[in-house]
C-alpha cells in the first residue's frame, strides 16, 4: 500500500501525462491541416508516449492497491489561432511542469523509503528524457524550415533534471 501523499501526487502526474497527450494530438491535427505531415507524425508519437506513460501510472497505482482517477474532462485545445512560438512556449511550460512533478515524486518516494515507487520512477524518467530529446528534434526541424530563428529556439528551456 502506498502512502496517501504519494498516491495523490502519482495520480496528479498521471493526469498531467494524459493532458500532454491531448496537447500533442491537437497540435498534430493542426499540423496535418496545414500540410506538415512529417512533423505531425512526430507529435503523434509523442502523444503515444504520453498515453503509454498514463497507462503505466494507472497500472502502477492499481497494482499497489490504490484507486487511480483519470480526469477525462480536459478543456478543448484550439491551436489554430496561435503562432508556433506561443505553442512552443506552452509545450515547454507543460513539459517542465511534468519534469518538476517527477522530481517531487522521486523525493517523496525517497522520503517514504518506497523502493517500488523509486524503481518505477526511474523507468518513467528514462521515457521522459526520451520525450525531451524528441521535442528538441522537432523544434530544431521547425527552426530549419523557418527563415529566422524564433525566440523559442533556446532548447535549454526543456529541463530534464
Amino acid at each position: 500500500m502506498l502512502p496517501g501523499e504519494l498516491v495523490i501526487k502519482l495520480n496528479q502526474h498521471m493526469n498531467m501525462e494524459f493532458r500532454a497527450a491531448s496537447v500533442y494530438i491537437a497540435k498534430s491535427s493542426w499540423l496535418i491541416e496545414n500540410e506538415q505531415t512529417e512533423i505531425a507524425q512526430q507529435f503523434r508519437l509523442l502523444a503515444q508516449t504520453s498515453i503509454t506513460a498514463t497507462l503505466k501510472f494507472y497500472e502502477f497505482l492499481t497494482h499497489n492497491h490504490s484507486a487511480p482517477f483519470l480526469n477525462t474532462d480536459i478543456p478543448s485545445i484550439n491551436e489554430a489561432g496561435h503562432e508556433w512560438q506561443t505553442v512552443a512556449k506552452a509545450l515547454f511550460f507543460d513539459f517542465n511542469q511534468r519534469t518538476d512533478s517527477l522530481s517531487l515524486l522521486e523525493r517523496l518516494a525517497v522520503t517514504h523509503a518506497n523502493l517500488p515507487t523509486s524503481v518505477f520512477l526511474i523507468r518513467v524518467r528514462e521515457v521522459h528524457q526520451d520525450e525531451a530529446q524528441s521535442l528538441r528534434a522537432i523544434l530544431k526541424e521547425i527552426n530549419m524550415n523557418d527563415a529566422v530563428t524564433p525566440d523559442y529556439a533556446d532548447y535549454d528551456l526543456l529541463r530534464i533534471d
